[in-house]
Parts: C-alpha cells; structure tokens; sequence
C-alpha cells in the first residue's frame, strides 16, 4: 500500500491537521468510494470506519444523492439567499423542520459546522441584546473541556481547553468563553466510580454562579463529545443542564454536527436524551458530506424575539450558504433516510456493533469502549489499573497497522494527539462489515498486544 504521494517539494497542496512530513510517507491517495469502502489509486480496498469525517452518513457514491445534485445542477447552480430565496432552500426547510423536536422550526443555513457554531455564539449574544439592551455584559458563553466545536475564532474559542496544542497557536482567541469539566465517566474528576453523581453538570452551575448569570448568554455542548473521545452522558446529566439554564435565563445550544441525522439511533441527540436545546448546529451528516453544508436550527421563542426586537435581521451569513446544489443533496439524503428507516437501522446495527466489540476487553491495552448508535470509541491505555494513556509513539504504531490492514478509524482524544480509536461508520453499514471491522481491528490489537508482551 505504497501510494505515490507528492514530494514536500513538488507539493503545493497543504493538508489541514496534518503532519506533512509523515503524510508524505504513509499518506493514502483516495480514487473512489461506495458503501463502507474506499479505494486508493493502487486499487487497495479500505474500510472507512470513520466515515470520512464522521460525515459519509449514507456511504460514498450514493447514487440518489449524486443524480439530486445533478437534477439541480440543470435548473439553478446558484443564486443568493440574502433578501432573496429559491426553491431548494425553501423546500428543505420545511422538510427539515419536520423531522428536529418540537418547536424548532426556524433554519438558518452555513456551509460548514463550524460556520453553524459560530452563527449560534452570534445569535446567543445578539438575542441577549435584544432583551437586556445594548450594553447588557450578559454575553459570556460556557462550553466543556473536552469538546470540539470547530475552526473559526468563536467556534475554535469554544472548543475545549484540552485542546491546548489547536488553540494556544491562534492566541489571542475570542474573549468570553469559560470551560467546564467534560462528563468523562472514565476519567470523572469527581471520583463517581462508575455511579454518576452528576457533579459535572452542578460545576456548570458552580460556574455560572462564579461568573454571575448576569454575565452568561448561553451554554454550548455537544450531546455527545466526538472528537473528545466519544463521550456519551446520562440522559440526567442534559436534563440538569437544561434546568441549569433555565433558572438562570441562560441559553442552551447543542453541537450536533456528529451526533445530528441519526448518529445515536435518533434523529438528534436532542431526540436521544429528551431535552429541548434552544438551537442546534448541523452539519457533516446533514447531506451525507457530499457538499459544503450546514444549518442552525432555531427555537421558535427565539426566533419570534428576533422578529418583534429587528424585525428577524441578523447581520451574518456568507456567500454559499443555502447554496441550491447543498439544499438538493440534504433533501436527497432526507428523502433516502426516512424511506429506508435509516434511525431504526443504526439501533439495531449499533447494538449489534457494542455487543460484538465487548470482546476488544480481552485485550490488556483496552481500557474503554463507549459510545452510542454507530458513535463508539475504543480507549487505549499502557497500564488498566492505573489507566495510563498510551504513549503517542505506540498509538501512531496502531495507526499505521490499523491502515495497513485496510482499516480507517479516527483519532480521537485530549489534545487531538489521539489515544481513542474512533468508530463513526456510515449509518449504512451491515452487520457484515461489522464482523470485517472486528476482524482487522481484533487482529491489529491482537498483534500488538503479543509484541509488547515480549517486550
């Protein structure tokens, strides 16, 4: 599997979160994909147990979606959405609206989920104006340690503090955002021993009572952390949340940019853990990453505060948003999960994938497996009593096997350095090619495992 990559000095493509010079000696060069599988321009079959990025819901090549965009293609490729609107945009959000929690019917479009973060920050601080006047110092917004919200300055702001190695490059970042302990059940910094207690949910409130509520517009979460390590809470842990921000007139919005369109075996992660958000921010899963696209979707209450303080204007947006192609693509991949029962499918695929990868335990350098629907993540150790994380080197050695083996998986983890093997498979996925997962992953770990034994 020796794909011919371009030399560092013949390139002038610059890979984003990417280690250039080790790029250029195992990098892969993908030539097309279908389903679960992706080929290289060596002819090298590929399970992508990550799903691009999390965002190939339905798989590559779908050829509903692809024929969408091309029907589209053939009447409007473009047209803007700014004092003006099309029959794509307006068509799939009402489509969309149909299937989010009750009384979240307002959608405003971006391109990217870290566009739909950064517009929640924008309205959160603007609706907190519009209520509590232009000087109001209620404009501080509260996000979690290890969470990951994106790349643009407020997104990246809110990103957690974990995260040191992407943020401390970029600073100063946005002023204004506080971060609370994650509710990381297998490292909880307050000692629950497997019994939550639900203290990281009262050190949010501990926070707003430090800062002063008077100074807090809203609180930022995902559902559930993704690229912090597939960190699923407790259906009390949101509900305190929303109880939180309620007694304090505060805001609650929910990253679903991964957990979003089914990921947890509901359509949201709002859906999965029965709580109300007062926006959520989509993206990836949305069209199955075909295009550039994401949303905000807004509380009515919300939006009718908009409408009676400014008559609904908001200055933000950007030229692509609710481009007619992206619209085409979401309605397509709409369409395609509510007639095949995707929602269901990802239950039951899901249950089959956690019971299956139970047996990962067997192996000493497992220290975790969590997760929900089709979002797991396989935490790695050097030492299970003490849970001493695996050292960097020897996780990009499990890497490079894993690659090896035709097997794709995220890096997932503090840091971003890894250390959680990341599994977010297109929802499509059969219990066939969960067996095949297994089997490569199994074998890699396996492999390992004897080789440090010998030490």
């Amino acid at each position: 599997m020796s794909n011919q990559i371009a030399s560092e000095s013949d390139s002038t493509f610059w890979h984003g979160f990417t280690n250039m010079r080790g790029f250029r000696r195992r990098g892969i060069s993908i030539a097309s994909a279908e389903g679960v599988w992706v080929v290289d321009t060596e002819g090298n079959r590929y399970l992508n147990a990550f799903g691009g990025l999390c965002n190939l819901s339905l798989g590559g090549a779908h050829p509903e979606i692809i024929e969408a965009i091309r029907e589209q293609a053939g009447k409007l490729l473009y047209f803007p959405i700014e004092r003006a609107t099309h029959q794509a945009a307006d068509e799939y959000a009402r489509r969309l609206a149909r299937v989010t929690p009750e009384g979240m019917n307002t959608v405003f479009y971006a391109t990217t989920g870290s566009e739909a973060n950064e517009t929640i920050i924008k309205m959160m601080r603007q609706y907190q104006r519009l209520r509590f006047g232009e000087d109001t110092t209620k404009l501080g917004v509260i996000a979690l340690d290890r969470a990951y919200h994106g790349v643009t300055y407020g997104a990246l702001s809110a990103t957690g503090s974990a995260f040191r190695r992407f943020r401390k490059q970029f600073e100063p970042l946005t002023p204004g955002f506080h971060h609370a302990p994650s509710p990381y059940a297998y490292r909880c910094e307050s000692g629950c021993g497997g019994s939550c207690s639900l203290a990281c949910a009262d050190a949010v409130e501990t926070m707003v009572e430090r800062l002063g509520a008077a100074n807090i517009a809203g609180v930022l979460v995902e559902p559930a952390l993704g690229v912090g390590g597939a960190i699923v809470p407790t259906r009390e842990y949101h509900e305190r949340l929303r109880e939180i921000c309620d007694s304090n007139d505060i805001l609650l919005a929910y990253d679903e940019v991964i957990t979003g369109f089914g990921r947890l075996g509901e359509w949201f992660g709002a859906d999965y853990f029965g709580v109300r958000p007062d926006f959520m921010a989509l993206s990836k899963g949305i069209n199955s990453g075909y295009l550039p696209f994401g949303a905000v979707v807004v509380h009515d209450g919300v939006y009718r505060e908009f409408l009676s303080a400014v008559d609904g204007f908001i200055a933000t947006g950007s030229t692509t948003n609710g481009n007619p192609l992206c619209c085409a693509s979401a309605l397509a991949t709409l369409d395609i999960m509510e007639r095949d029962g995707i929602v269901d499918q990802v239950r039951q695929t899901g249950k089959y994938l956690f019971d299956k990868f139970e047996n990962l335990r067997e192996h000493a350098i497992v220290g975790d497996i969590r997760g929900a629907g089709l979002l797991m993540g396989i935490e790695l150790v050097k030492d299970r009593a003490t849970k001493e994380p695996i050292p960097q080197q020897q996780w990009q050695v499990i890497e490079d096997r894993l690659a090896l083996s035709g097997l794709i998986i995220g890096s997932q983890g503090a840091e971003g350095l890894g250390g959680t093997i990341g599994i977010v498979p297109p929802l499509t996925i059969t219990t066939d090619e969960v067996d095949e997962l297994y089997r490569r992953l199994d074998g890699v770990l396996a492999r390992y495992s004897r080789l440090t034994a010998k030490g």
